[in-house]
């Protein structure tokens, strides 16, 4: 008996030692997003929880564990929060040694003793899932093969391309409008990853058309997408925050197999844009993407372009980027050496080259206009840069449609179209103008008297460009401008009916003005080009030509008049491509048919949309996509805070606000929504968002949309500027 009674106390002890102290020793998971932590150690208690967070991030960087860090039983679902560092201190930066890796021990609550597993994250991500309590981790777990049958799919994808072979660039067929096909494999993928899409922000790059395109991720780790193209392009697709290089033609397939410890490698070494080094390319373009992923090119550096903005005179900094140029081009000579790799590969990556830093010479110029104007007391900022600074451009085949495959040539051909030298033309902006202005119609004309109000307006905007040049600050230049909007508001309001009818009678005969402007303007950039530029008309000059069809085509109503100016347009445009996409734009603009609004498509993006507005319905709605780290998102919101005011209770129409989790996180979102009274504001996931991006075809923010009263699409890229003038149409009706 005595025996036993031992036996039953030793037990007893035993079960409540365990219970006291359990330890696990690098336990197992089912899956992290994390590149950063790893949980080495779990040491449970009755009346508190330790894990040990290895941490390896890159050396001198801080990390920062915040209040929000929590552990989640996987049974109840209940969050339990960091208590205290044992190694540091909860909300301090704490940076890393030298070898770049280090271990902290948080405190947590206990958990239940029926605690099973456990998730570790912080604040709205979770970190790693599924962590045992039971067990500890299995070596070799690291996923290096395919399924079979993702395998058979990707093969029978690959299969139904229309063209097996990639495109001959001397051809007519390298400027062909088709889809091409993506479809991959993310090995290790789970659903938990933090995103169930991607996108690819693909463009027509010759006509400023946006064609974002989703990504589907399927649950399996498949992921597939068709992209609209009119030719060759090497780009990027983003899977979460990671950008994956790749080339892709018309009328062809690509697969790409990833594998998920690249994205835990590129969320580690964050300070850059990680190159994913494990990917299996497949299909014809294959041996392409291969060579461009497999050599090195030295990139420019926008820390040091935003230093030598401020201390580097036009021409010191010209000659030193024209000296990295070089190292450039000398550096990718020797990594070519010796190597055998298709020639489209070589001829892109030296286009690259040429693209990236002739882009680089451009933002040079574009930044320090904008600093000119914040620090007026900058001598440096005060050095012009003469015509000649721009001699760098005979450096570029401007007569090569490969220059387009580069994934700079957007910034490259938008820097150039708005260069400096360029600028003249918009001193020829107004030299058509109407018989009698609006003042002359209101005050001689109809004979109205005028207010002390109009007086005060008229007197403002007579004096305004004196006033702009005696300015000596940049807040009294801002004040004046801000003074001058409102009272033009105020004025534009009041003679709302009457402005209407002098536009009728007195705008409509210089309705074309816009279309002489257009030709004027050209004929000055013509003279331009080769007076200073000391370049000939060339491929490139034309692509920029028709990338501002767009813009005339809008600001101009008589369809014939532009049929005229387009077909003399385009006796200057060598390709017959760009012609036929001129001629596109033109039937777009201009349909037989006269546009009216539009239902929105069947589809994962329409329903997400439709659930937004749904409890709008009946109203006109002003949609506006924006992000908290986007600047003209941010003024565009500030600058109408007044006219959500003003129409907050009208009845009539409602402003709609749509952001992301991941454009805008949620602390500060929280407060900018508090700070500019935002009402109907929807914070979506990410993947929602791009649904949406795809939806109404923007890659840019802000963009804006006009929604009926019906749910119908009025304008998919309305005019936010002109929103006093626009609104008006939509007010005053009953039904729409």
């Amino acid at each position: 008996m005595r025996k036993t009674i031992i036996i039953l106390v030793s037990l007893v002890l035993l079960s409540h030692l365990s219970f006291a102290r359990k330890v696990i020793l690098n336990p197992s998971y089912e899956f992290r997003t994390t590149g950063i932590s790893e949980i080495s150690r779990i040491e449970i208690k009755k009346n508190e929880t330790k894990l040990w967070i290895h941490c390896t991030f890159l050396p001198k960087l801080w990390i920062k564990f915040n209040k929000q860090t929590y552990i989640k039983d996987a049974v109840s679902g209940e969050k339990l929060f960091v208590k205290n560092i044992e190694n540091g201190e909860i909300d301090k930066e704490m940076y890393m040694p030298a070898s770049g890796d280090s271990t902290f021990v948080l405190v947590f609550p206990a958990l239940p003793r029926t605690s099973g597993s456990i998730d570790y994250g912080e604040g709205e991500k979770t970190l790693i899932y599924g962590v045992s309590l039971k067990s500890r981790k299995t070596p070799g777990t690291r996923l290096d093969t395919i399924p079979a049958s993702v395998a058979k799919w990707i093969d029978a994808e690959l299969a139904k391309a229309k063209t097996k072979t990639p495109v001959d660039y001397s051809s007519p067929d390298f400027f062909n409008r088709d889809t091409a096909r993506l479809v991959g494999y993310i090995k290790g993928y789970d659903r938990r990853a933090g995103f169930s899409t991607g996108i690819i922000y693909a463009s027509n790059v010759l006509t400023r058309e946006d064609f974002p395109t989703v990504i589907t991720i399927h649950e399996d780790g498949r992921f597939e997408s068709n992209i609209p193209m009119c030719h060759p392009k090497h780009g990027y697709l983003t899977f979460g925050d990671n950008w994956i290089g790749f080339y892709i033609e018309p009328g062809r397939s690509l697969s790409m197999i990833l594998n998920w410890e690249d994205f835990l490698t590129a969320d580690r070494l964050r300070n850059v844009r990680y190159t994913f080094k494990d990917i299996t390319f497949g299909g014809p373009l294959a041996a392409i993407n291969e060579d461009l992923l497999s050599v090195p090119t030295a990139n420019t550096d926008y820390d040091v372009l935003e230093k030598s903005v401020k201390t580097l005179s036009p021409a010191d900094f010209k000659a030193s980027q024209l000296h990295f140029w070089s190292d450039c081009e000398a550096q990718l000579e020797r990594e070519l050496k010796g190597k055998n790799i298709t020639p489209q590969a070589e001829k892109i990556l030296r286009n690259e080259v040429m693209v990236e830093n002739a882009s680089f010479l451009f933002n040079y110029i574009m930044e320090r206009e904008y600093w000119a104007r914040e620090d007026t007391t900058n001598n440096i900022l005060k050095i012009e840069a003469g015509i000649d600074y721009y001699d760098f451009m005979k450096r570029l085949p401007l007569n090569d449609p490969l220059l387009l495959i580069t994934q700079n040539f957007s910034t490259f051909i938008n820097r150039f179209e708005f260069a400096e030298p360029f600028s003249g033309v918009y001193k020829i902006q107004h030299i058509s103008s109407p018989k009698k202005s609006f003042q002359e119609y209101l005050f001689k004309e109809l004979r109205l008297k005028q207010t002390e109000n109009d007086k005060s307006y008229l007197k403002l905007k007579n004096e305004s460009n004196h006033k702009m040049s005696q300015a000596s600050t940049k807040e009294e230049r801002d004040e004046l401008m801000k003074s001058l909007e409102e009272k033009g508001k105020a004025f534009y309001a009041k003679y709302n009916k009457q402005f209407d009818n002098y536009k009728n009678k007195y705008l409509k005969p210089t309705e074309n003005s816009s279309l002489k402007w257009a030709k004027d303007s050209w004929s000055y950039k013509d003279s331009i080009l080769k007076a200073d530029f000391k370049l000939q008309p060339a491929l490139v000059y034309d692509i920029a030509k028709v990338r501002s069809l767009k813009s005339t085509f809008k600001s101009a109503m008589d369809k014939d008049a532009v049929r005229t100016f387009l077909t003399s347009f385009e006796n200057g445009i060598s390709h017959p491509f760009l012609a036929s996409e001129a001629e596109r734009l033109f039937n777009e603009e201009y349909p037989s048919v006269p546009k009216t609004a539009y239902d929105l498509p069947e589809g994962r993006a329409a329903d997400i949309f439709r659930k937004i507005i749904e409890p709008h319905k009946g109203k006109i709605l002003i949609v506006d996509f924006w992000g908290i780290f986007c600047g003209p998102c941010i003024a565009g919101i500030k600058h109408h805070k007044e006219n959500r005011k003003k129409y907050k209770n009208n009845g009539s129409f409602d402003f709609i606000f749509i952001t992301s989790d991941n454009e805008s996180p949620l602390d500060r979102y929280t407060e900018f929504v508090k700070e500019q009274d935002l009402a109907n504001t929807y914070r979506i996931s990410s993947d929602d968002y791009q649904y949406l991006r795809q939806l109404f075809k923007f890659n840019g923010i802000p963009h804006y949309v006009l929604i009926g009263k019906d749910g119908k699409v009025i304008n998919d890229d309305f005019a936010m500027h002109n929103f006093e003038y626009e609104i008006q149409k939509y007010i005053v009706q009953k039904n729409m």
